[in-house]
């Protein structure tokens, strides 16, 4: 019975850097070299750990920067696993297309590229015995209407069959392969299906067929937060018997709450004592050495394979909850945040890994008394009405759209944002009506405090 490993990785987008804002010297050169030295760890993880081949599903490259930097170091890694014998089985997807310059050198024979044309199949052999078949098709522009999927014919013949595929799953947007898991499922000559696209983790089925995206190895903005990498995958037979979760970042993104209600914060006076904390918490991060694993993965986390040590969090500090600091923090203003923040870079620089605070947002609102709820408790009701109505009825979202103008629109396509545009994603809608009702509820505070 055979018996192979493989690491199946996606959306490496080598070439571009991370969204860093005003980076100090350590932090630039992070900036430059993180996304590399993601995929240099999954490489030397492949090599220590013995693997037979490696899946790239899609996004090798970053369409707004590949460079030929970016290539002569793709070409480098290939070489150092040509050494111990493991090949490489790449797809192009919607950020290197096959229609776009996709090398700029020769690339080594262990590289095996897949057609964009028809669904090209490759054989995995080791000493004379077939491992694998793996099933493909790349992109030939940057949008892929076509349900490439549905030509991946392969034998039922006891091989352990891998369908690639650079899909934006579920999500009704056709520009991406459009699919669902149920129709991938329904191919019962596949073992494991390798996608690629998303960004986050996630196993979407854990059964035979296995439905995984490995997510992005390294992110590179707050939309992209929390440890990065890719999957490692054992099998016999036709039978996965291991997935271990490869966390390779070194640099992490990260939002942390602070509530200013909370136990240690509810007397605080001054600005001081919430620095303190910020600092604590800091110092905390840092002495963890590591990410945590998604929570959705933990169970198949392979806690004997030590994940990689960060150099970085870069910390959005988002700072809410009713307490008395709201006075302060509110009076603050824009100048004061940043300062704020300044401050905070400054006393967290000497921490190892780094600390690096790119913002503070406020979310924080004046106590309200049971009292003053129980008045109010009408117009209150009233808010939460109005704003459950808006989550739910589509027509409100698009007539809000049309009164915010022109410079709002609502995402739908995370792969090719309008950054001179504000998006009214699920999350910014929530802000919003938390913060007009924390608006309206201050105002009954200070009615009342006139009274």
């Amino acid at each position: 019975m055979s018996h192979f490993r493989f690491i199946h990785a996606a959306d490496i987008h080598l070439g571009s850097l991370l969204n860093i804002d005003r980076p100090n010297k350590q932090m630039s050169s992070l900036q430059e070299r993180a996304v590399y030295d993601a995929f240099e760890r999954l490489c030397k993880i492949g090599i220590d750990q013995d693997i037979d081949f490696l899946l790239i599903a899609g996004d090798l490259y970053d369409s707004d920067s590949k460079n030929i930097y970016a290539n002569k170091f793709f070409i480098r890694m290939c070489n150092e696993l040509k050494d111990k014998g493991i090949d490489l089985y790449v797809l192009a997807g919607n950020h290197d297309p096959l229609n776009q310059q996709w090398d700029y050198f020769d690339l080594p024979d262990n590289v095996k590229i897949f057609s964009a044309d028809q669904a090209d199949q490759y054989l995995v052999e080791r000493e004379g015995q077939v491992l694998a078949r793996i099933i493909g098709q790349s992109y030939k522009s940057k949008w892929e209407s076509r349900r490439v999927y549905e030509g991946f014919e392969l034998d039922k013949d006891g091989i352990f069959n891998i369908g690639l595929l650079h899909t934006q799953l579920e999500s009704g947007d056709k520009k991406y392969i459009p699919a669902r898991a149920t129709d991938l499922a329904k191919n019962e000559a596949i073992h494991y299906w390798a996608l690629g696209h998303i960004h986050r983790p996630q196993l979407i089925r854990d059964q035979d067929p296995v439905i995984a995206y490995p997510g992005i190895p390294q992110a590179r903005d707050f939309g992209e937060q929390d440890q990065g990498g890719a999957y490692l995958v054992e099998v016999r037979g036709t039978r996965i018997v291991k997935m271990a979760y490869l966390a390779v970042s070194s640099v992490i993104y990260k939002t942390v709450e602070i509530d200013i209600s909370s136990r240690e914060l509810k007397e605080a006076k001054t600005l001081n004592d919430l620095e303190d904390h910020i600092i604590a918490i800091g110092q905390s991060l840092a002495e963890s050495q590591t990410g945590k694993w998604p929570a959705d993965l933990e169970e198949i986390a392979d806690n004997n394979l030590a994940q990689q040590p960060v150099e970085a969090y870069i910390i959005r500090w988002l700072i809410k909850g009713r307490g008395q600091l709201h006075k302060l923090l509110k009076d603050l203003g824009q100048e004061g945040e940043s300062e704020l923040a300044e401050g905070l870079r400054r006393q967290l620089a000497g921490f190892s890994p780094l600390i690096w605070t790119d913002s503070i947002q406020l979310r924080t609102g004046m106590p309200i008394t049971r009292e003053l709820e129980a008045d109010y408790q009408h117009i209150i009701d009233m808010m939460d009405q109005a704003i459950s109505g808006l989550y739910e009825d589509q027509s409100q979202q698009n007539e809000l759209l049309d009164l915010l103008g022109r410079l709002w629109t609502r995402q739908e396509d995370p792969e090719d944002r309008d950054y001179l545009k504000f998006h009214l994603d699920d999350k910014t809608l929530k802000q919003m009506t938390d913060s007009a009702k924390q608006l309206v509820l201050e105002k009954l505070v200070d009615r009342a405090g006139d009274q």
